[in-house]
């Protein structure tokens, strides 16, 4: 199970949970990420105050395994059968059955009388654990907060620009632009806990922005850009890219297919694509060949 360790101080249990939130509750009940991903978004969402769920005593629980009634009212939530109250109470029998992992430190009881008017409920901050483990290569690795988005393959984490390593997306004034940035703002909101994975091939940036792979609310966002068709690769870079050779890379035009190795009996490859143990006959050769023997078919054929 894949867990962020979360320490709040509640406040209140006013349940107001943004729309964009339905899509990627959506998606875990039709299949598309897994509890893992589901899980740790959930986190996230009580860490940074767009759910608040109040906590009481934990109830022991044997298996970590999500309720699949859990999974219904999720996807009954994101068609809009069941109101946010409900969905947060399949919420809180997560949180009180330990499947999502929250470290309280105090209870609190607010009056809100005495609370300026865009004034909020009372959180310590989010405790931001260094995922290191998701980098690969020798450079900067990094967890932090995603302080904006630029547009679909470019944001800020801890106020650092991070441009996505070969995945691009198309300029905000473009057809497409601005559909990719909301879908990475859907995926990775400002707020999000992010972990950067510098190219080791291109640690000389682009325009003053680091150039890597950023995972964020499970997403590998630099892959997902892609796969849902919100941005392209551009085959140029990857001889330079440390990710040249992972499965999304590779998938979406980095191929490094090679030529076959010819064996020492028959040691020539020829445009055919197969092994000769002769060399290739220039175009020249082969016409002067081929042409007396084609001549000397045609005319066997109009003897007949």
């Amino acid at each position: 199970m894949v867990s962020i360790s979360v320490t709040l101080i509640f406040a209140q249990s006013q349940y107001e949970i943004p729309e964009w939130i339905k899509n990627n509750v959506k998606w875990w009940a039709e299949g598309t990420i897994d509890d893992d991903a589901f899980v740790s978004g959930i986190e996230f969402l009580i860490s940074e105050r767009i759910i608040d769920v109040p906590f009481t005593q934990k109830i022991v629980s044997s298996s970590d395994e999500i309720p699949s009634w859990v999974r219904t009212n999720a996807e009954w939530w994101a068609d809009g059968v069941i109101s946010d109250s409900d969905f947060v109470k399949g919420i809180e029998y997560l949180v009180n059955s330990g499947i999502i992992q929250i470290k309280q430190i105090t209870q609190s009881q607010i009056d809100s009388s005495s609370l300026e008017i865009n004034a909020g409920p009372s959180y310590a901050t989010v405790e931001i654990i260094q995922e290191s483990w998701l980098c690969s290569g020798n450079a900067r690795c990094f967890t932090g907060i995603v302080t904006q988005i630029i547009d679909g393959d470019t944001i800020k984490v801890d106020g650092k620009s991070i441009r996505f390593a070969m995945a691009s997306a198309p300029e905000l004034n473009e057809s497409g632009g601005i559909e990719s940035r909301e879908f990475i703002e859907t995926i990775c909101s400002v707020g999000s806990i992010a972990t950067v994975d510098e190219d080791d091939g291109q640690t000389q940036g682009s325009y003053g922005r680091i150039l890597g792979v950023v995972y964020c609310n499970g997403f590998n966002l630099n892959e997902d850009l892609l796969d849902m068709g919100h941005g392209y690769l551009i085959s140029d870079f990857c001889k330079d890219s440390e990710f040249e050779n992972e499965s999304w890379a590779q998938k979406h035009g980095c191929s490094t297919i090679s030529e076959p190795e010819c064996p020492a009996s028959h040691p020539y490859l020829w445009s055919d694509g197969l092994c000769y143990n002769i060399p290739e006959p220039a175009y020249e050769e082969l016409q002067d060949v081929i042409l007396p023997i084609l001549m000397y078919a045609l005319h066997l054929i109009l003897q007949i």
